[in-house]
């Protein structure tokens, strides 16, 4: 009997203990802190936090992280959330953000396109940045063809090309072409085999600077076996 009465003291002392210790952690003693941003450049540190759903009165022990992640990653502007905690009272917020890489133009508004054809929203004056130029649809054609195939050409460029395109001229079949400074004119083909293309006009590129001849027409609907004309 006094054994029977020595295990239910122990059995109730532990229960209190866990329920003052689930209490506890719920109380404000582990609110948040400090909230650490990292990889926001568009967005401000503001941004991010707002964006997130914590603030100095989220519990860091019960603190839905994937939660704040994905809402994170519902803003265009964030590719990639990770969003972890560092006891006892600080949250890390880590976000890749995404990369302009054209203007298109939207009724009467221009706007920002991402190098995986998200749209950012309206583009400021003055980018910088390529022209997708969009071909118009007749009336009984079938689907237009979207911006993630240029946009995704202009994306696996080397910044340095990328930098000298003027213009992407996408077909109405969905074939992409480029216009460089300088007029030299990039036939893409399908937007597709993307990084052996960005290769290969690099290539080009880099022998055409080396043999001081000047581009004017680069194919490379077949990357393996690009063409190419100079002038003269």
């Amino acid at each position: 009997m006094r054994g029977l009465r020595l295990v239910l003291a122990v059995t109730g002392t532990a229960l209190l203990v866990v329920v003052a210790l689930g209490i506890l952690s719920r109380s404000n003693l582990f609110h948040v802190r400090r909230i650490q941003v990292s990889g926001a450049s568009h967005l401000s540190r503001a941004d991010v936090v707002h964006l997130s759903g914590l603030s100095v009165r989220t519990n860091v022990l019960w603190a839905d992280t994937a939660a704040a992640a994905r809402r994170l990653e519902d803003e265009p502007w964030v590719a990639q959330a990770s969003v972890t905690r560092d006891l006892p009272f600080t949250i890390r917020i880590q976000i890749t953000e995404r990369t302009p890489v054209a203007v298109v133009q939207d009724r009467n508004r221009p706007l920002l396109i991402a190098g995986d054809g998200i749209t950012l929203g309206v583009a400021p004056a003055r980018t910088g940045l390529p022209m997708i130029e969009v071909p118009p649809r007749p009336a009984l054609s079938g689907p237009a063809p979207g911006l993630s195939g240029p946009a995704k050409v202009l994306g696996a460029l080397a910044p340095g090309i990328r930098a000298q395109v003027r213009r992407v001229v996408l077909g109405i079949d969905g074939t992409v072409r480029l216009a460089l400074a300088g007029g030299v004119s990039v036939d893409y083909g399908w937007p597709e085999q993307l990084v052996e293309k960005a290769r290969t006009l690099a290539a080009v590129m880099s022998w055409a600077r080396g043999q001081a001849a000047t581009l004017r027409a680069v194919s490379l609907v077949a990357p393996h076996a690009p063409a190419a004309s100079f002038a003269g």
